[in-house]
């Protein structure tokens, strides 16, 4: 099959997943519940004992990444696992699809529906941090952060809402791609106004260290995704516990020299909420140039076994 001809099923197929899994509404519920507890944060943190910023977005980047692993598990089962179980694999796999594609496919479109969803997480933590705990009761709020988030999500639905009545598209899923955007240029108007409101410096307020961290976890996001559905192929009915699995010995045994326990990906590299309570920490260029290798090399290893499993298994 020429490139083209592969290109343009890979291209659709990964379009139907990301259909499919931001559809969902498991998927839609854990994004939203994960976003409200990020925007709580500052109000869950106060009592840090002197850390409670540094307590608050370590609270907010553990959540983000524990979302990721219901994500993964719910959204692989959703595109993989059930259509094996049903067989509906069969019909697309009975088409010159090759299944090394389709596989590839899958976790394309799987992973872009993560990544939209941590880009959400980040935005919205990006303000909250920038809000922080209140040192005071009388500490007066950031307004430009409270009318950047609220605005920005409220608009994002609005617009969401009106083209899931014109298109009868799920509103959940249409909602990801524009809060993406509204909320976006909530950030960005709020990063040129200070907490008073007055005009400042672009940026400041932001902590660049949590996009590095995030951008670590969506890292991890994208092993664990190529894990689940490599999970997915072997057994169908045990990979939902086991990319829980996957997640709990990668993050705390991962990498030991215990042979099958390094068999297992090493999560513990994307994992960097302990840099917050020391001063001037910062996550250096390299580390995720070797993260993001890391990252990849995982996953092709992963992909390779999966479609070579795929094409040894009877679908139909």
């Amino acid at each position: 099959m020429s490139p083209g001809r592969r290109i343009r099923p890979f291209l659709a197929i990964s379009g139907i997943t990301y259909a499919e899994v931001t559809r969902q509404p498991a998927f839609g519920i854990v994004v939203f519940g994960t976003l409200v507890l990020q925007a709580l944060s500052p109000a869950l943190a106060m009592f840090g004992f002197g850390q409670d910023l540094a307590l608050m977005k370590e609270f907010s980047l553990s959540t983000v990444f524990l979302s990721c692993v219901i994500l993964v598990a719910l959204g692989a089962w959703t595109v993989m696992g059930g259509e094996l179980e049903s067989k509906a694999t069969s019909t697309i796999l009975s088409k010159p699809v090759g299944r090394g594609v389709f596989l590839a496919a899958r976790f394309a479109g799987l992973v872009c529906s993560l990544l939209v969803a941590v880009y959400l997480c980040l935005l919205v933590l990006l303000l909250a941090a920038r809000q922080g705990p209140p040192e005071t009761i009388a500490q007066p709020l950031d307004w430009p952060v409270i009318a950047g988030g609220l605005g920005g999500g409220a608009l994002g639905w609005l617009v969401a809402l009106g083209q899931s009545y014109r298109s009868s598209r799920p509103p959940g899923s249409v909602a990801m791609k524009t809060c993406s955007i509204t909320l976006t240029a909530g950030v960005l108007v709020a990063s040129v106004l200070d907490p008073g409101g007055h005009w400042q410096a672009p940026g400041r307020g932001f902590d660049p260290l949590l996009v590095e961290a995030v951008a670590l976890i969506a890292l991890a996001a994208v092993v664990l995704c190529s894990a689940a559905l490599l999970l997915e192929v072997v057994f169908p009915r045990g990979a939902f516990l086991g990319t829980i699995l996957v997640f709990l010995i990668g993050l705390l045994w991962g990498g030991r020299d215990n042979v099958w326990l390094s068999l297992v990906p090493s999560l513990q590299a994307f994992w960097v909420g302990e840099v917050f309570y020391t001063t001037d920490a910062a996550v250096p260029l390299e580390y995720l140039l070797v993260a993001a290798a890391y990252a990849f090399s995982c996953s092709l290893v992963c992909l390779l076994i999966g479609a070579w499993l795929l094409e040894r298994r009877e679908v139909g």
